[in-house]
């Protein structure tokens, strides 16, 4: 599959994009898939896998795949494939341009919780919208790993190894202390970081566990958590993700009895 064309974009200016795809009256058929997990893809999957479609295996397989599902936007001579920042509920399969799920979910603001982990530094967050309602960053003393064997090594990954449990200690503290103020009107947790550590991080914490049905399973792409790179969490979380696919012309493209 040729590259495809892939770019990001941030809450407001998506909304822009979506009033202008809306006036310029291009698109053709609309599919809206939500993501396995929400129980409701069927019917747009079953869309999506139509022959006269012929989409390239990678680009369904990135639609299925997706956390929060996917929008798929047919014009003559381009399929854009959005993928949201949360979860679409409904599945939708329309001959024409129907943008109204993703603006309103782009629109809701949405309570989350933030945990930006990285062994031996932390950020903690909880945004209402693009608002932080509360935060808490910190580091935490946990060695690198031991190149060499032998006994001493061993030695050394018992101490390593106590140094991330104490760390992930440290952090699951805080996130109690910071997260469960809004328990109640919470939405979704991010949990951001190597899969090993979150993985790791989770089996330890059980207050964490606590909200395991709204833990969303998304990555914000934060090299090293800071306060300074709060803002842009936020902006990540927000964002939608656009591929776009130039429809090949050599074989015509049906739209028709959706």
């Amino acid at each position: 599959m040729e590259e495809l064309k892939q770019y990001q974009l941030g809450r407001r200016t998506m909304l822009a994009w979506l009033d202008e795809i809306e006036t310029k009256g291009t698109i053709a058929i609309s599919l809206h898939v939500p993501a396995k997990s929400d129980g409701a893809s069927g019917k747009a999957v079953i869309q999506i896998n139509r022959p006269e479609f012929q989409l390239p295996d990678a680009l369904i397989r990135r639609i299925e795949t997706s956390p929060t599902g996917a929008a798929l936007l047919y014009s003559q001579e381009m399929l854009y494939i959005l993928l949201p920042p949360f979860p679409l509920q409904q599945s939708v399969a329309l001959n024409r341009c129907e943008v109204n799920p993703l603006r309103d979910l782009l629109k809701n603001e949405r309570v989350c919780a933030m945990l930006l982990i990285r062994l031996g530094a932390y950020a903690i967050a909880v945004a209402e919208g693009e608002t932080v309602l509360a935060s808490k960053v910190g580091t935490g003393n946990v060695h690198a790993r031991h190149r060499q064997g032998g006994s001493s090594a061993k030695r050394f990954q018992r101490h390593r190894e106590k140094q991330i449990e104490y760390f992930f200690t440290r952090v699951c503290g805080h996130a109690r202390e910071i997260i469960e103020p809004f328990a109640r009107q919470l939405n979704y947790v991010i949990l951001d970081g190597e899969d090993n550590t979150i993985r790791t991080f989770r089996q330890q914490c059980h207050f964490i566990e606590t909200f395991h049905d709204r833990i969303l399973d998304r990555k914000l792409d934060i090299r090293e958590p800071r306060r300074s790179t709060l803002d842009k969490a936020i902006y990540n979380l927000w964002s939608t993700r656009i591929i776009e696919w130039p429809i090949p012309q050599d074989r015509e493209t049906k739209h028709k009895n959706i």
